[in-house]
């Protein structure tokens, strides 16, 4: 160690200078040093730092290279917690707790507020992410947990795209309708403006005479502040034959049923019905096909792109910035190519699980309709119709096509008579 004092000569102050010019030049080669070899893990296609929940670092030997392997339980977690998420019957915090009841003995586990960050991770499905940049991982060194498809199907749920199935869950009916009451003036008389607020619900808890805890869910207007709704006037709604501001869960379904009363229709009719379905169903699918066919067709061959681009890369035959550039520009346009091909193929299956319950609910409207659960209720409802705004003790609404022609036509004779020659 040196030290400078008042008392050091010019030798010292030279010494000093000299020390830290050379510890300065150390620091800048150890530097080098580590990132040549961070930049050299990347480009064999393994992440430069510590390996994600449900991995770990591995080396073999001091001479080889540190690999990332399974953690068997955490590995175990992470993967229920992809394919739970994938689900959309699940928040962050109500993910966390199922799988603490499912792997209550693992040593170390994440908090809730980390599977924001975990879910989103493409470490899972074998890729990775260095300097703001999407790497893909060594198949061999860095192997998959999940496949991308799961991976891309929790981004969708994560976005919002399918959030609505938590909503059925918890609450059946929240989000479908808004209010349809009218603003009060300060007097109490009515105005001409409609609150157009959304309808909410709030969850009552009552104990059984079992001991069981049962939930229910009551409806009503969600405004608030100074600028009162008629529906939250206990005086108006009186008037209009309501004694209480809320409806109850039996009750929004009760309501729900003017939506299908026009839809009931005879076993021929039924019957006529489901061979159109059919018949819609073959000519769907050959559009499905030849979309999928050339979809299916793009994603193999940017598939051969990247991987023929890595190869290169490793080889020497293409320079990084290319390899960067076009890699980039492939996984992204690869991306698109799969949501694509996932969308086709969850339309085509909602048309027609869609198009079956409402032939079945048809035949037998009265008995079919009370043993659906809420949430295919919510399903029909919505399949059928739109617009709904909830008013003074019913349900306003809009027929989506063709039903709107259906609920004015009780036959197929009389459905043929208002679409003319259109089928």
């Amino acid at each position: 160690k040196r030290k400078l004092t008042s008392q050091s000569d010019l030798t010292e102050l030279l010494l000093w200078n000299v020390n830290n010019v050379m510890n300065e030049n150390f620091i800048k080669d150890h530097t080098k040093n580590v990132m040549d070899g961070m930049i050299g893990r990347v480009e064999m296609g393994l992440f430069p730092g510590k390996a994600s929940f449900g991995y770990k670092n591995f080396r073999p030997s001091e001479n080889d290279l540190s690999i990332f392997i399974f953690n068997a339980p955490a590995a175990e977690y992470m993967k229920s917690a992809f394919e739970l998420f994938a689900t959309g019957l699940y928040t962050e915090v109500s993910l966390w707790k199922e799988l603490e009841a499912r792997f209550p003995t693992l040593p170390k586990r994440p908090k809730a507020k980390r599977f924001q960050e975990l879910l989103r991770n493409p470490f899972y499905y074998g890729n990775f992410t260095f300097d703001g940049e999407l790497y893909r991982g060594h198949p061999e060194y860095h192997p998959r947990l999940i496949s991308y498809e799961l991976w891309k199907r929790v981004q969708d749920v994560a976005n919002g795209r399918h959030r609505n199935r938590v909503i059925q869950r918890t609450i059946p009916y929240l989000g479908m309708m808004r209010c349809g009451g009218m603003i009060l003036a300060e007097d109490g008389s009515l105005t001409n403006e409609q609150c157009d607020c959304a309808v909410t619900a709030e969850e009552k808890r009552k104990k059984l005479a079992d001991g069981t805890i049962k939930n229910y869910y009551y409806y009503h207007c969600s405004r608030s502040g100074s600028r009162k709704c008629s529906q939250k006037d206990k005086g108006y709604m009186q008037a209009v034959g309501r004694k209480t501001l809320s409806y109850s869960e039996a009750e929004i379904e009760i309501l729900f049923r003017a939506v299908f009363t026009p839809l009931s229709f005879t076993d021929a009719t039924c019957k006529w019905m489901q061979e159109y379905l059919l018949t819609e169903h073959r000519e769907k699918t050959k559009d499905h096909y030849q979309q999928l066919s050339a979809l299916q067709a793009r994603h193999k061959m940017l598939e051969k792109y990247v991987d023929q681009a890595y190869e290169d890369r490793l080889s020497g035959a293409i320079s990084e910035e290319m390899w960067r550039g076009k890699n980039g520009q492939w996984t992204l346009e690869r991306e698109k190519v799969q949501a694509e091909i996932g969308s086709i193929c969850s339309h085509k299956d909602e048309y027609i699980e869609k198009g079956v319950l409402l032939i079945e609910l048809a035949q037998r409207f009265e008995i079919n309709y009370k043993k659906l659960t809420p949430e295919k209720k919510r399903v029909l409802v919505e399949f059928v119709s739109s617009n709904h705004v909830l008013k003074n003790g019913s349900v306003e609404f809009k027929y989506e096509k063709p039903f709107d022609l259906l609920a004015e036509g009780s036959s197929k004779e009389g459905w043929w008579t208002l679409t003319g020659s259109n089928r």
